[in-house]
């Protein structure tokens, strides 16, 4: 049963709850069974101080025990730290409430002294708030999520790093916070390696869009990303080109709830949970050992054992019936189907400004070089090792600069 760590007593300023591990762990697996009544019995009488009930309720809501730090958290009424009237309004959220959670969510923004509370909130977004966000979010339940995104945002200002403004900071291993104009937002991932993946293309730690903006239409782009996971890729674009048209096709369940929370204010990213390929199928995206960002539809190393039916349509149809008729940013990232959307794609992938694609096997590496030397040069690149890779093609006119640099091989002898 898992108990918070000692480091995270005494986050509150008071003393510790006297009450046994014992009972916490009773109440905790009482409220992991659904058992309300049972908890309710283990409650009743045994807390008499406001300051251990106050400690109780906050070890409670940190390990989601929320029934049972409810309970105390009403019996302590609304005049409490903090973190314990933030841990109030998640667990109403939580339950729908949200006309008292709201009215809690102010009382946040009127207390002083918010940043003596600091590590408590953070605690409370890395071990309870992000697990609740990403379920709401994976039930699709909007009006939910944006009430919890607005909880949040009533005391973000005291929670940003120093030196953060415009950058995206990890909450936890599934949940970001970032700007989306001038206000921060939630930004919801599937798991830790997703989460890494999308910091850093929020931030675009690799300057990924920026040096190769000088090759871009400044008015309105059509993006293409094929494989866009929780979008991190699609909000870094249409952050940059907002007046561009963004495709994000994601064909995972969970990965697109992520996608589809995290683009729904973005004006231009069309999202559609689906997957490009050669043809229109059904198959089975099997999960992996490294999270989301390794599921695939092919034969591999890393898969797990479980998996989902998804839809497959063929790249030139779904682009046909969409009327893109040309793509400038064309992002490929679906795990093994590179090769088969490129050949579906043809001209429309021939003809894009820039290409970026993620390879997951030497020989799919050598196979999507030979597909692109038509019509593009390799511009840039990132090998991680002999079988997964990031590539950035720029189209052939557009690489006439460099010209200048181009040595030709020496001609060796005959023999």
């Amino acid at each position: 049963m898992t108990i918070i760590p000692k480091e995270y007593k005494g986050l509150l300023p008071s003393d510790c709850p006297k009450a046994s591990p014992q009972l916490l762990s009773h109440l905790i697996a009482l409220e992991r069974a659904g058992d309300k009544a049972g908890a309710v019995s283990l409650l009743e009488g045994l807390v008499v101080s406001p300051k251990e009930t106050a400690e109780l309720a906050w070890t409670l809501y940190l390990n989601s025990a929320f029934n049972s730090a409810k309970l105390l958290l009403e019996a302590l009424g609304e005049a409490v730290p903090l973190p314990l009237a933030f841990a109030h309004a998640h667990i109403l959220l939580v339950g729908g409430d949200a006309a008292f959670a709201e009215k809690l969510a102010l009382s946040c923004q009127a207390q002083r002294d918010v940043k003596v509370h600091v590590p408590a909130l953070r605690a409370a977004l890395e071990h309870c708030f992000s697990d609740s966000f990403r379920q709401i979010v994976g039930n699709r339940d909007t009006e939910r999520a944006e009430r919890l995104e607005a909880l949040y945002r009533s005391v973000a200002p005291w929670l940003d790093e120093e030196g953060s403004e415009g950058k995206a900071l990890r909450l936890s291993d599934t949940l970001l916070a970032v700007s989306s104009g001038r206000k921060p937002c939630l930004f919801a991932t599937t798991d830790k390696n997703a989460t890494t993946q999308s910091l850093a293309l929020l931030n675009d730690d690799a300057q990924t869009i920026t040096k190769i903006e000088p090759f871009l239409s400044q008015e309105r782009n059509v993006i293409l990303d094929a494989g866009a996971n929780a979008g991190a890729f699609s909000f870094m674009a249409a952050s940059k080109f907002p007046s561009s048209r963004i495709l994000a096709f994601e064909p995972g369940k969970a990965a697109f709830a992520c996608l589809r929370h995290n683009t729904r204010h973005l004006q231009g990213v069309e999202a559609f949970e689906l997957g490009l390929g050669d043809r229109d199928h059904k198959p089975v995206l099997h999960s992996s050992i490294v999270g989301s960002m390794g599921g695939t539809i092919a034969r591999a190393g890393i898969n797990g054992a479980d998996g989902e039916t998804i839809d497959i349509r063929n790249a030139s149809t779904a682009m046909a019936e969409l009327g893109v008729t040309g793509i400038d940013i064309l992002k490929l990232d679906t795990e093994g189907c590179e090769c088969a959307i490129l050949s579906r794609l043809g001209d429309l992938a021939g003809q894009s400004r820039v290409i970026f694609l993620e390879y997951h096997s030497e020989d799919d590496r050598r196979q999507l070089d030979d597909m692109l030397s038509a019509t593009h040069h390799a511009f840039s690149g990132r090998i991680l090792h002999p079988h997964r890779g990031e590539l950035c093609y720029l189209r052939r006119d557009l690489a006439q600069p460099w010209d200048v640099f181009r040595i030709d091989p020496i001609e060796m002898p005959q023999a």
